[in-house]
Formats: structure tokens, C-alpha cells, sequence
């Protein structure tokens, strides 16, 4: 049995990653809520299931990384005050235990008070050391991302930094919120997204610039106390400086000691926070894949052909009907115009002529010449008052048969031995004249323009009682000559000599 070839494809990431991007539908299932649902079409429901999975699993996973680097932020921040706050501390300590002082110092009310000023001044300077030497870290962290801020900050919530900076610190946190936010609905390249970073950029650079003018402030503050802690210790150059020492380092240790311990129970809290870090979202229902397919979807597919089948054949039924510019029946005719219909002469296909001719009389029984004579039998009841009958015939565009109509009509009158007279008012294209094999040089254009007389024109022809007046010269203005009155006058003339007159 041969084995069927088999092949795979090795897909390219970025590529992959691109097609169920484009495929991919993230939307909030009730506005104003922090649910979100998650669909992807793609034709192979397994792929889509399993990249929906990892989608889901590898953002929950980057929202627990963010907290835990935000926690990690804080701990460096307090690690390396610990280190550096702890080895003065050590320092400190011990200098007070190896003190020689064998006795205490009992002061007067004078020297109490001095040393009351003198701790004072030097827990503000204490003070003001922590401030500095906090600013100074900020200042000098490479780390410039909010979370870094948000962690050096939380540190100095026991009063060490004013409260400027905590209400800058609480508008950055309130701007990270609503970028956050954000995030969720729109892109990154998003204008509002923007809009936000820029107010970030822009407080983070007030904040530097008030960092600054604190560290000027604050060691303006320190040289100040400095200076009058110097003028306090001029005051106690009588005093025993022993005693005086002994008490120094003694509120310098309890200073640092609990400044430290401090530290060291921040880092504790946050020790114990960053264990039970866990993601903000969970999932509320898991991944699956529907058993009927989004697309194609056959029932509408076919259900839109259908109506679009109907649709293109009634507007293709609407078009030939509207373009359609043939008559094709008698019935037609009757709808449109008031005046009786005499007869319906078939066209002629026995032969292909170059020219119109009298066919009535080539074969007297075909089917042609007895719808002529229907039509000669129904004239002679039209009613009129004058002996003579005038009958015109007409066409809308040239090519449609009126010449020939005419002849025929004409040769089979003359046949019920009546006078019959032909004419030919076509003076833009005469037929007439090649018809009969007649010379041209006077007719109808003549006439009506007053050369010659209309005696003078007339032609028999080989019919019996049939005559000829042709077009004559074509004329430079046809229109004219036959509505001017000439024309009326000479048909009144030629009606008291003949029965019929066609033209």
C-alpha cells in the first residue's frame, strides 16, 4: 500500500502572530465593567483554542510579573536604606557602649534647657538628613519608571518628606489608573493614551524640579540648625563634655535605632505582601470552541442568493421591458392612437432589394399583396366629402418601409382602374426617381418653388393609371417649401384629376 505524501509548515511567529491579531475580538461583555471577552475566528478551532489559552494565561501571568517588579522596586529601595542607615546605626551604638563615662551629669535648669534645644535642633537636622539623603536617592535612581517612584515614596510616609510630594505622587498614581484603564479598551498609539502619557512626562519633570529645590531648601535648612547648634555647644564650654557626649550619642543611638527598626518592619510588610502577590483577574469561564461555524454561514448564503436571483432577474426583466422599442402587435398600435387600423402588411423576405419596388403584381396571391388589398378594400369605406382620396404615408427614422408601403399601396389602387398619382416629398433622399428610372431635372422642389408648372412633372410610369411627380433637385431648404401654401394649392389641383394621390 503507498503511503500518502505528508508535509508540514514551519510558520513564521511574527506571522502567526499578525493573523490572529487581525482575527481577534476583545470587548467588555457589560459596559462599564471590568469583564472582558475574548473571541477569535479562525478555520482551524484547535489553534484558535490553544492561542486563546496562552493569550490568556500569558496576561494573567504579565499582570502578577508587573505587581511583583513594583514590590521589588520597594524592597531594593528599603534594602539599600537598611544598609546604609544600618552601618551608622552600628557605628553609633557602638561609640555609646564604649564610653568611659562612669557617672551620669545632673544639669541645672540652665543646662536642661540648653540640652532640651540642643535635641531639638538635633532631631530636625536628623530629620532633615533623612529628607536629603532621600531626595538625593531619588534623584539619583537610574530607575525612572513610576513604580520606582511609587515604591521610594511609600517608604517616606512617616513624615519625612512633605506633603507636596504625596499629592504629586497621588496624581501619577491617578494618571497610571486611567492609562491602565485605557489599556484595556484602546492601543498603546491611542491619542487619549498619549494624552495621559504626556501629563505623566510632565509631572514627573515637576517632581524632579521640586526634588531639587527641596535638597536646595533642605540643606539651607540643616546649615541654619548647624549653625545654631554650634552656638548652643559655645554656650556649654563650661559644661563637662563628657556628660555631654554621653548624652549625644545616647539620643543619636535611641534616634537611630528606631529609625532603623523602622526600616527593617517596612521591609517586613512588604516581605510578606510580595508572597501573596496574585493577578487582579481571573478567569471567569475558560476557553472553548463553538460547535456551529461563524462563517460560512450556508443558510444566509443561500437564502441572499436566492433574494439576489430574484432581485437581478425582475431588474433584468425591468430593463428589456424599458428597452424594448419593437411593436409587435396589432393590439400595441390600438393602445396608443385613436385612428382606426386599416391593415398589417408582413414584411416582404422573398428576396433582398436594393431598392424599394412594386411587389403586389409579381404574385398576386402571395401573402403581401392580400394584405395590401385588405388595406386598398378598407379605404374605399373611409367617408370623406371630396371625390379624391390623399393618403400619406410616414415613418419615424428612415429604413422603416415607407417608400415601399407607398408604391404598393399606389400600384394596387390603380389596378381597380382608378387615376392614382404618386409623389415624392422626400426631398432630402428621393427614391422615387430611381425607382421609375425618371431624370430628376424638375419635380415637387420645383414646383413648390415656383419653376415650373406641375403639368409639366407629371410621369406615367408602366402601371396603368399610375403617375409619377419625383422630388426633382434636392433643394438647400426642404422644410420650407413643403409648409409654405404652395403645396395645399397644388393638391387641390391635381384632386380634380385623379381618384388617389399617395405621397
Amino acid at each position: 500500500m503507498e503511503r500518502p505524501n505528508l508535509y508540514f509548515i514551519i510558520n513564521n511567529e511574527d506571522n502567526q502572530i499578525a493573523h490572529f491579531i487581525s482575527k481577534l475580538d476583545v470587548s467588555q461583555v457589560v459596559p462599564q465593567t471590568q469583564s472582558l471577552q475574548i473571541k477569535l475566528k479562525d478555520a482551524n478551532t484547535l489553534k484558535a483554542l490553544d492561542f486563546t489559552t496562552a493569550l490568556i494565561n500569558s496576561f494573567i501571568s504579565f499582570d502578577k510579573e508587573r505587581k511583583v517588579e513594583s514590590v521589588g522596586s520597594i524592597l531594593r529601595f528599603l534594602r539599600h536604606q537598611i544598609d546604609t542607615f544600618g552601618t551608622r546605626y552600628e557605628t553609633i551604638r557602638d561609640t555609646s557602649n564604649n564610653s568611659s563615662l562612669a557617672t551620669v551629669f545632673s544639669p541645672d535648669v540652665q543646662i536642661k534647657e540648653i540640652f532640651d534645644n540642643l535635641k531639638s535642633i538635633q532631631e530636625k537636622i536628623e530629620i532633615l538628613e533623612v529628607q536629603a539623603s532621600t531626595l538625593k536617592a531619588i534623584r539619583q535612581s537610574r530607575d525612572k519608571s513610576l513604580e520606582s517612584y511609587f515604591g521610594i515614596f511609600a517608604y517616606s510616609k512617616m513624615g519625612v518628606l512633605s506633603d507636596h510630594f504625596f499629592t504629586v505622587l497621588n496624581e501619577l498614581k491617578e494618571y497610571q489608573k486611567q492609562k491602565e484603564q485605557l489599556l484595556l479598551d484602546y492601543k498603546p498609539n491611542n491619542p487619549s493614551i498619549i494624552s495621559i502619557n504626556e501629563k505623566i512626562d510632565k509631572t514627573l519633570e515637576s517632581l524632579q524640579f521640586q526634588i531639587q529645590k527641596s535638597l536646595q531648601t533642605t540643606q539651607a535648612e540643616k546649615d541654619a540648625l548647624k549653625q545654631k547648634y554650634n552656638d548652643l555647644n559655645n554656650k556649654l564650654l563650661a559644661i563637662p563634655g563628657t556628660a555631654m557626649e554621653y548624652d549625644r550619642f545616647k539620643k543619636e543611638n535611641d534616634n537611630s535605632e528606631k529609625f532603623f527598626f523602622n526600616l527593617l518592619d517596612k521591609q517586613s510588610q512588604y516581605l510578606v505582601a510580595e508572597a501573596g502577590i496574585v493577578s487582579d483577574y481571573i478567569i471567569l469561564t475558560p476557553p472553548m470552541c463553538s460547535s456551529i461555524p461563524v462563517f460560512p454561514q450556508v443558510k444566509t448564503i443561500r437564502l441572499i442568493s436566492i433574494i439576489l436571483f430574484l432581485f437581478l432577474t425582475l431588474g433584468l426583466i425591468l430593463m428589456r421591458y424599458l428597452m424594448y422599442q419593437f411593436v409587435t402587435s396589432i393590439k400595441d398600435i390600438k393602445k396608443r392612437i385613436k385612428a382606426p387600423v386599416l391593415g398589417v402588411i408582413p414584411k416582404y423576405n422573398e428576396e433582398n432589394m436594393a431598392r424599394s419596388k412594386i411587389v403586389v403584381t409579381i404574385n398576386p396571391k402571395s401573402k403581401i399583396s392580400e394584405s395590401f388589398r385588405g388595406i386598398r378594400a378598407n379605404v374605399q369605406f373611409i367617408s370623406t366629402n371630396d371625390a379624391c382620396k390623399v393618403i400619406a404615408t410616414t415613418s419615424t427614422i428612415p429604413g422603416e418601409g415607407k417608400t415601399f408601403v407607398n408604391i404598393n399601396l399606389a400600384a394596387i389602387h390603380s389596378v381597380l382602374d382608378k387615376k392614382v398619382l404618386l409623389i415624392d416629398l422626400d426631398m432630402r433622399k428621393p427614391r422615387l426617381a430611381k425607382i421609375f428610372g425618371i431624370q430628376a431635372t424638375s419635380g415637387m422642389s420645383t414646383i413648390l418653388s415656383g419653376q415650373t408648372d406641375f403639368k409639366n412633372c407629371i410621369t406615367p410610369t408602366n402601371f396603368k393609371n399610375l403617375d409619377v411627380i419625383v422630388s426633382g433637385p434636392v433643394p438647400p431648404n426642404p422644410s420650407e417649401l413643403i409648409l409654405n401654401n404652395n403645396l395645399d394649392a397644388v393638391i387641390a389641383e391635381l384632386k380634380k384629376s385623379y381618384d388617389f394621390i399617395f405621397y
